[in-house]
């Protein structure tokens, strides 16, 4: 999949998390407001692969969630508000065709801190996010 997203993680408190992103594809488009979203950003740094390359949790979500059933569309919208609480993004008012390099401030509230147990801040990913 292609980079659609820069995520950096700004602070990290408790169930929340302060996430910097940067649009960076055109076909990327509107900054998501939905948990489904939120849920897939937050799960990507979760996993990798071992070595036999099979993709293994690196925390509770990673451990959690499956990646097969994350892009479930249907599965997404039913599960997602089992660890997304509320998301927020700032600025709120961005326009519907959001060009490359576009920034948004996203303030995530997990139902439970050890869904960010993965993350530290500073941390930085490449994101395919979609909702």
């Amino acid at each position: 999949m292609s980079t659609l997203w820069n995520v950096e993680v700004l602070e990290l408190e408790g169930a929340t998390v302060k996430l910097r992103i940067v649009c960076a594809h055109p076909d990327a488009g509107r900054f998501k407001a939905d948990k489904v979203f939120a849920l897939r950003v937050l799960h990507e740094p979760s996993t990798e692969f071992d070595d036999d390359f099979q993709t293994v949790g690196v925390g509770p979500l990673g451990d959690a969630v499956d990646d097969d059933r994350l892009l479930s569309e249907s599965w997404a919208e039913e599960h997602a508000p089992e660890y997304i609480a509320s998301v927020k993004v700032e600025p709120d008012d961005l326009p519907t065709e959001v060009p490359v390099d576009t920034v948004a401030t996203y303030e995530i509230e997990t139902t439970d801190p050890k869904w960010l147990e993965h993350l530290d801040p500073g941390q930085q990913w490449r994101s395919a996010a979609f909702s």
